[in-house]
């Protein structure tokens, strides 16, 4: 396993069993052009896994990506931000298995310029988080 602290090796959360370990990144975002959590999940966001550029042909694919989202309703963000208001969703994820197969993901480049992301679209088509928490339950059995 790559130096938890090299550039190339970014993870967010380590899990370890059974003298395995297991990486989970954990990736998020906010929304603030839409009214309700429900839209966002339907339609605003991805599950986004690994990624390349031409100068990074690709990353370590992770074991778990993890998707959280901050909602901020547009007719109160200025207030929200004042009173520290913030609402996190844990939306879900995706297991390696699901971000690597071309029948559930894909590449997009997400407007990110050149990078180039692995992406679950919409959200629903991944894990949700009581079956994101079971699959990690099922490798610490």
């Amino acid at each position: 396993m790559a130096e938890l602290n090299s550039g190339d090796f970014q993870v967010d959360h380590t899990l370890e069993f059974d003298n395995n370990q297991y990486c989970i990144e954990t990736r998020s975002s906010f929304a603030y052009k839409t009214w309700s959590p429900e839209t966002v999940i339907t339609r605003a966001f991805s599950i986004i896994g690994p990624y390349q550029t031409g100068y990074k042909q690709g990353e370590k694919v992770k074991d778990f990506y993890a998707f959280a989202f901050y909602f901020l309703d547009p007719g109160k963000i200025q207030y929200q931000i004042e009173k520290n208001d913030l609402k996190i969703f844990f939306a879900g994820g995706a297991t390696k298995e699901m971000m690597t197969d071309d029948k559930v993901s894909k590449y997009s480049n997400l407007r990110s310029g050149k990078a180039q992301y692995r992406i679950i679209y919409p959200i629903t088509k991944g894990l949700d988080a009581d079956k994101f928490f079971y699959e990690i339950n099922l490798i610490c059995r």
